[in-house]
Parts: C-alpha cells; sequence; structure tokens
C-alpha cells in the first residue's frame, strides 16, 4: 500500500463468532489532479464457499488419479466424425468383450469348416 498500487490479496479473518473464514481483500487507490493519493478504497468479499468448492475438487482429483494408479489403468476418449464422443472408460472394461468376439469368431470359423 506505501507504493500506491491497487492490492487484492486472499486471507482467512476471525469472526466475531470465533469462525474463521476466507474474504477477498480488494484496495484501490484514488488519486487528486497531481496524483497523490486521496483516499483508499477497499472491498472485502467472503469467499468461503468458493474455497471449499476448490478443496473438494483438489480432494476428488487427487482420489481420482490415486485410484487409477492403484488400478494400472487410465482413461482414454474417441472422436468420431460428426463430433460423437465416447464416455471415458478403462481399456480394461472391453478386454472381456473383446476375447469373447475373438472366441466367437473362432466358433464359427469351425462351424462354417464342417
Amino acid at each position: 500500500m506505501a507504493a500506491g498500487e491497487p492490492l487484492e490479496i486472499e486471507a482467512r479473518f476471525r469472526r466475531a463468532d470465533g469462525k474463521y473464514r476466507w474474504f477477498l481483500n480488494r484496495t484501490v487507490p484514488l488519486r487528486d489532479e497531481k496524483g497523490n493519493i486521496a483516499k483508499w478504497y477497499a472491498t472485502i468479499h467472503d469467499i468461503e464457499d468458493r474455497k471449499q468448492a476448490e478443496e473438494k475438487l483438489r480432494r476428488s482429483e487427487a482420489y481420482l488419479l490415486e485410484a487409477q494408479r492403484l488400478g494400472h489403468m487410465g482413461s482414454w476418449q474417441s472422436m468420431f466424425p460428426r463430433e460423437i464422443s465416447l464416455p471415458r472408460r478403462s481399456c480394461f472394461e472391453f478386454l472381456p468383450a473383446i476375447l469373447k468376439r475373438e472366441t466367437d469368431v473362432g466358433n464359427v470359423s469351425k462351424a462354417n469348416s464342417s
């Protein structure tokens, strides 16, 4: 503030009831015609809900990464013409279907040769 530059900072404040909450503080100087600071304007916004949502998202992403690591799998997404998108699925979900298809194709080949 001594430099006279606008300031934006997130900080936790203790309320009158003793609970701490996150707030976004913004201050901007009002200057006179000579460029001197005449006064400061400040706003304080309660951002506790946003901070909790951000933390919940971080935790959720960490759980997902850990689950993928433990399961030795990843996820994929495929795009087809006309922008048709498949949901992300584990590659291992399709393995039984692929193996079954190979088996079925082998049975058909044996049936046709008899």
